[in-house]
């Protein structure tokens, strides 16, 4: 039988270890690219279908199916677009079925570029000049969403030890010119955390995407 004050202590402890893991789960981030800010001179802006790839941090092995995707993807467009509209951006989200181009064309221009050494598929470079055309020109925005899922974090009650989760999330995002292909900007932010559809991590880490985005005259 548990005394009153070894009661309070557990109860103390238990509190304790609690909050410390609500913490160390509450969403780091890290901005990986310059923070320089970069002036645009667009008005409108056409959100790509956006890739999102969600895959187990052990093998590699595809975890998408295990996840709401779509919903992720709802949540992060209507962030996206907050945000830009803030930022006096007029912003439009391309449907994936209706525009022909696929979340696979997005990640191709991601990876044209972002790693210098890719080259661009004809038929993303053709999907890019009939969207310009269709659309009168605009920026075109591409954004992936690549998850990591690994252990989550742990607590050993006999020798105290705490451990973080070793999951973590990147976000890459491009703003290129519909008419030759020019970058605009570019960006890519950590978070180390498995982003949820119902949590504030998609807005926050959308916040920190574009804080270096701004609209101009480029000088």
């Amino acid at each position: 039988m548990r005394t009153c004050t070894e009661r309070l202590s557990l109860c103390l402890i238990i509190l304790i270890v609690s909050v410390f893991l609500s913490c160390s789960s509450s969403m780091e981030v890290a901005k990986l690219s310059s923070a320089k800010t970069a002036t645009v001179d667009v008005e409108n802006i056409v959100l790509l279908p956006m890739h999102i790839s969600i895959i187990s941090i052990e093998d590699d092995s595809p975890l998408n199916d295990q996840y709401p995707v779509q919903e992720i993807k709802d949540v992060y467009r209507s962030a996206i677009s907050k945000i830009l509209k803030e930022k006096k951006f007029n912003i439009q989200c391309l449907a994936e079925e209706k525009s022909g181009i696929t979340s696979s064309c997005t990640l191709a221009l991601l990876r044209y570029f972002h790693i210098s050494d890719q080259t661009l598929p004809v038929d993303v470079s053709d999907s890019i000049t009939a969207i310009g055309k269709e659309y009168g020109y605009p920026a075109l925005l591409a954004i992936s969403l690549k998850v990591k899922v690994g252990a989550g974090g742990t607590w050993n009650p006999y020798n105290g030890m705490i451990t973080s989760g070793t999951s973590y999330s990147i976000v890459q995002a491009v703003l290129i010119d519909s008419r030759n292909e020019s970058i605009f900007w570019k960006n890519k932010v950590l978070f180390r955390k498995v982003p949820s559809e119902v949590s504030t991590d998609l807005f926050d880490s959308s916040e920190m995407l574009f804080a270096n985005l701004t609209k101009g005259v480029m000088k």
